[in-house]
């Protein structure tokens, strides 16, 4: 994404995993420009009273596994997400993705990924409402009971230092 916003305008092509297999391939500037336009912009913050939370219903497959691929790749921003039918008051009806326990400053970051997810599910002209909520409070723990959840991965901790092969001077790596 940041390559591409960087490149954008500037009828510069991209080179990725050139040399390393059959993923090879060569990303024309004219695709770099739509890469940035496509994904650069920023979503829309609005306001809304909601009604009424219920289980997701009517996504398509395809906007559920890109969500799924796409938030995969969060580690650490978040605890975990629920994905929910949402009412709001004034009768507007979708779906909104709520993401429990974000770290401070990551808002952006899975607001964008969820809006990648959106635009290369191929799905036309679809849209998802964002929240970050705080854990324990009633709209997490209602959003955990009526939504689809979609557990985020959680960073590895680091060993201990000295475990790491051929770090422990009794235990010296075999070189052969």
């Amino acid at each position: 994404r940041g390559m591409a916003q960087m490149l954008q305008g500037q009828r510069i092509g991209i080179a990725l995993n050139m040399g390393v297999g059959p993923s090879a391939m060569l990303v024309p500037a004219d695709a770099v420009d739509w890469l940035a336009q496509t994904i650069g912009s920023d979503p829309e913050e609005v306001e809304g009273q909601i009604t009424e939370l219920t289980p997701p219903s009517g996504l398509p497959e395809v906007v559920l596994e890109a969500l799924d691929r796409k938030l995969a790749t969060a580690t650490g921003l978040a605890v975990e997400a629920y994905l929910c039918g949402v009412t709001y008051e004034g009768g507007g009806r979708g779906h909104m993705l709520a993401f429990v326990g974000t770290i401070e400053g990551a808002e952006g970051a899975l607001t964008a990924a969820v809006n990648e997810a959106l635009v290369f599910s191929g799905v036309e002209a679809g849209t998802l409402d964002v929240a970050h909520v705080e854990g324990g409070d009633p709209v997490s723990e209602r959003v955990a009971k009526v939504g689809l959840r979609f557990d985020l991965p959680s960073p590895q901790m680091p060993q201990k230092p000295g475990t790491n092969p051929g770090m422990d001077p009794d235990k010296p790596p075999k070189l052969h």
